[in-house]
């Protein structure tokens, strides 16, 4: 039965994914920030006496932000002063980092999640979108101007990063083999109805999850690998995406060469120390972007973005970047295990263990398939999500002073 707090939960998990968008149309802002800033600024005027909870952090992410800040100041001095964006850009991902610890907060010890609020919220984004499939995204169109939007998203990536999360969520929280693989069936109809490479790569995801190496699951996802193989390899539009080469007309593919372009050649011109925080698009453009300009009709496509975060992080950090993507590895492979083996069951808050785990494990895909920068709704919940890892452990001592 839908409650009064299941719909208020959804709503306000629904309004990260969904503010971004919105202010940067009808707010004309350039980043997903203000978005998020928003969803903030609503939050605060539901819970202002928990404003002071912020001010503490674990001393795990303190230590990060100082070395990152302290790597910065190098990269001042060797490589070159920042572009004004950068700065500003720094205080903006503070703010997020801070909008991120209270969020967390608010999830474990004041707004518990509830499994009624995630299935909603899943239903939700089904709905909009075989919506969007049936009225050939017309809606979309109508808000955003553009074709293959799924409103109230910008545009079908955006959909994806923020449902894929959400979609393991719902395979973690279900028992039965045979629901979670019809749940499996109904999001790659989606996929391929849309179609959304990224959203096969979260099946995918999923897929991993299920697997148990014994003689039923051979029976049962060897012909789903085949058929999944095969159809990337017949249908033109995944195929194309696949395919990396300066010479390629798919834009998609053009934009992920791109950033692993501009990431080497980063490396390579600043010895290693990388371009710096929010610098990425400044330096020389690639062959692969070249060619994206040429079809664009003389306009660059994803310079500043990377295609994906992997890309952004060593162009703008350097050795420093390739440090943080390998500690993203290691939870990544963590967060698989525990999520494969149910530890989650055995936390005093399993849901919100669950959150946590799904969002590393699914954030996969924006550090090495589609990124949109730093200031996505995804990543966001990442940043939600590793706060509730730090905490998690240690919540007995937490709510003993709490």
């Amino acid at each position: 039965m839908l409650t009064y707090k299941d719909a208020g939960q959804m709503l306000l998990l629904l309004s990260v994914g969904v503010l971004p968008p919105f202010a940067g149309f009808f707010l004309g802002a350039s980043s997903m920030a203000l978005g998020i800033f928003i969803f903030f600024i609503l939050l605060l005027l539901v819970k202002l006496e928990r404003l002071p909870h912020i001010l503490c952090v674990h001393k795990s992410i303190f230590i990060f932000l100082v070395i990152s800040l302290f790597y910065a100041l190098i990269q001042q001095i060797f490589i070159g002063v920042w572009a004004t964006k950068s700065f500003f850009s720094i205080v903006a991902l503070l703010l997020v980092f801070i909008i991120a610890y209270f969020l967390s907060k608010e999830i474990l010890f004041q707004r518990p999640l509830n499994r009624n609020s995630i299935f909603i919220l899943f239903w939700f984004l089904v709905f909009f979108a075989f919506l969007a499939i049936v009225t050939d995204f017309g809606i979309g169109y109508l808000v955003y101007g553009h074709n293959k939007s799924i409103f109230p998203f910008g545009e079908p990536s955006h959909f994806a990063l923020f449902f894929g999360p959400f979609f393991l969520m719902i395979i973690a929280m279900t028992e039965s083999r045979l629901i979670k693989l019809l749940y499996i069936f109904l999001v790659t109809t989606l996929a391929l109805l849309i179609p959304s490479t990224t959203l096969l790569i979260y099946v995918l995801l999923a897929l991993g999850l299920m697997i148990r190496f014994s003689k039923s699951s051979i029976f049962v996802f060897i012909p789903l690998l085949v058929a999944a193989i095969y159809t990337l390899l017949t249908d033109s539009y995944f195929l194309s995406r696949l395919i990396l080469s300066n010479d390629s007309k798919n834009l998609t593919a053009l934009v992920y060469l791109q950033g692993l372009q501009d990431a080497y050649n980063s490396i390579e011109s600043t010895l290693g120390l990388g371009l710096g925080f929010q610098m990425l698009g400044t330096q020389p453009a690639s062959l692969a972007g070249e060619q994206l300009k040429y079809l664009m009709g003389g306009d660059y496509l994803n310079r500043q973005d990377g295609g994906f975060l992997a890309a952004k992080i060593i162009a703008e950090f350097g050795v420093y970047g390739f440090f943080i993507l390998v500690s993203y590895l290691v939870m990544f492979f963590k967060a698989f295990t525990n999520l494969k083996n149910g530890m989650f069951l055995n936390s005093e808050y399993p849901l919100a263990s669950v959150f946590s785990l799904c969002f590393i494990y699914a954030s996969f895909v924006e550090f090495f398939v589609r990124g949109v920068g730093y200031f996505s709704p995804s990543l966001f919940f990442f940043f939600v999500a590793l706060f509730l890892h730090s905490m998690i452990p240690r919540q007995r001592c937490v709510n003993g002073k709490h």
